[in-house]
């Protein structure tokens, strides 16, 4: 009965031409006993559902209670960040302002290209400190 391709219509006929009336009732109670099991199975699943909803209800209302209070906090928030936000844009122009064309480059570079230039700046140093400052090697002469 549980396969998807059950006929019942089949199994009736099938049921009533091969069993006795006493068969037939013992058949009709066993039929009833798994269709009443069921019907169980299933009020208990639709109750366990409801519960949960209800619970879950009940977690979002409070929730929203707790966060009542904070809501005349958060909306006095936005105004704040926003002035943050105001004074260190304003900041950041007055700062570029004082700056060199070249700190204003310096700044404005990705930090591949800063390392690249840490790296030629390193291999100069250790060319000038290998050939002293002159540029020439002290024991060529």
């Amino acid at each position: 009965m549980d396969r998807p391709d059950f006929d019942s219509a089949a199994y009736v006929k099938h049921v009533l031409e091969t069993q006795n009336l006493g068969e037939l009732l013992r058949t009709y109670n066993g039929v009833l006993t798994d269709i009443r099991a069921l019907d169980a199975e299933k009020k208990a699943l639709v109750y366990d559902n409801y519960s949960k909803l209800i619970a879950a209800t009940e977690t979002i209302r409070k929730m929203r209670a707790n966060m009542d209070p904070l809501n005349p906090m958060a909306s006095t928030l936005d105004p704040a960040i926003k002035s943050i936000y105001e004074r260190a844009a304003v900041i950041k122009k007055e700062m570029r302002e004082g700056m060199s064309e070249d700190e204003r480059r310096v700044q404005e570079m990705s930090a591949e290209e800063k390392e690249k230039i840490k790296k030629r700046e390193r291999s100069r140093e250790v060319v000038e400190s290998g050939f002293g400052r002159s540029g020439k090697d002290e024991n060529l002469g």
